[in-house]
């Protein structure tokens, strides 16, 4: 279970290792129990085997640096967002090639089934599986389009990245421009929120500053979390219900 936390600078967390290859900073939950949020970082190395995995969880992740393919023909770099729903086969061809940093996301205990002849290289549900929701893939997050909220033409962008079609439950990108007139707003949001600064400079309360790597939990009936933007920057925020964002 992820436990309340006010702003924290993710730096301050230590390092664990999970294998010769892979580091993670726990951010928040237990990672062999329960939901759990984390930075994940990955050295540099060889296409693995033509076989493909699948959890029975959510798993989703903002790419904060690095290069890697899971396909062998989306690359995926900073500012790459993925959500694979549970049961959808993927990794068939996973090849880190410049190592990777990555937010992630885990919404329950997670365990790891192997698909040694996937039918697919690109990801597909599982034979039998049923899902209310399609994998979403963004090489690259587009800030342009009718799927971003432009906020009354404020400076301020917001786009839906991925939600669940029965609870509203999902993860959005905010983007504030250097000339936002929105520089003051509310995020709102029933059960939680879960802020991570991808870049910029912010202030959560009179003080209290945020800069990149900044991380939040907070949890309730109805959460709200307000935020003024000090300069252009980037914050990525998981909502346990549809985001409200008021402009002040």
């Amino acid at each position: 279970m992820k436990t309340d936390q006010a702003f924290i600078d993710s730096d301050s967390v230590p390092w664990t290792s999970v294998n010769e290859n892979i580091s993670m900073k726990l951010l928040n939950g237990l990672a062999d129990s329960g939901p759990y949020t984390a930075i994940l970082k990955s050295e540099p190395r060889p296409p693995d085997p033509h076989r493909g995995q699948y959890h029975a969880v959510d798993e989703e992740f903002y790419c904060l640096g690095g290069l890697f393919t899971f396909d062998g023909t989306h690359w995926f770099r900073k500012g790459s967002y993925v959500h694979f729903p549970p049961h959808y086969v993927h990794g068939a061809r996973v090849h880190v090639e410049q190592g990777y940093l990555l937010y992630l996301r885990i919404s329950g205990t997670v365990t790891t089934d192997f698909v040694e002849k996937p039918t697919s290289s690109s990801p597909y549900l599982l034979e039998g599986a049923t899902s209310c929701m399609e994998h979403t893939v963004h090489q690259r997050v587009s800030l342009r389009g009718r799927n971003v909220n432009t906020h009354g033409g404020s400076g301020l962008k917001s786009r839906l990245l991925k939600v669940h079609p029965h609870t509203g439950e999902g993860t959005t990108l905010l983007n504030w421009a250097s000339h936002t007139s929105a520089r003051r707003i509310s995020l709102v949001s029933e059960k939680e929120l879960e802020i991570f600064v991808l870049s910029g400079k912010f202030e959560s309360e009179p003080g209290k500053m945020l800069q990149q790597d900044s991380y939040a939990f907070l949890s309730g009936e109805t959460v709200e979390v307000p935020l003024c933007a000090e300069s252009a920057g980037r914050v990525l925020v998981s909502h346990g219900s549809t985001l409200n964002v008021d402009v002040e």
